[in-house]
């Protein structure tokens, strides 16, 4: 989580640092995702794997993957993937229609 700095006016802003960090983080988040979107459908056939073929199941589908970063810094990042509920995929459509 990024910390907010407070400035001489008094005012919350994040840091560059922060900024980068976040971005670093969304950037990692996606060529994870991809990542293991790619390898769970390659294997879709071959693996011996419940929850590999779940997985590529579910992209199969049209479901999407969500990644969050539990722990972690410059490397060794522990996460949690799961699919994307579709509540939140029918709430996400209400608010931008």
């Amino acid at each position: 989580m990024s910390e907010i700095n407070n400035n001489n006016d008094g005012s919350n802003i994040k840091g560059m640092a922060d900024i980068n960090d976040d971005k670093r983080k969304e950037e990692l988040k996606l060529i994870v995702i991809d990542a293991i979107s790619k390898e769970c459908m390659k294997n879709l056939d071959s693996t011996p794997h419940d929850d590999v073929c779940a997985v590529a199941k579910g992209l199969s589908s049209g479901r999407k993957l969500k990644l969050t970063i539990l722990t972690g810094g410059l490397c060794n990042y522990i996460i949690v993937t799961r699919f994307i509920s579709k509540m939140t995929i029918r709430h996400r459509q209400k608010t931008t229609i």
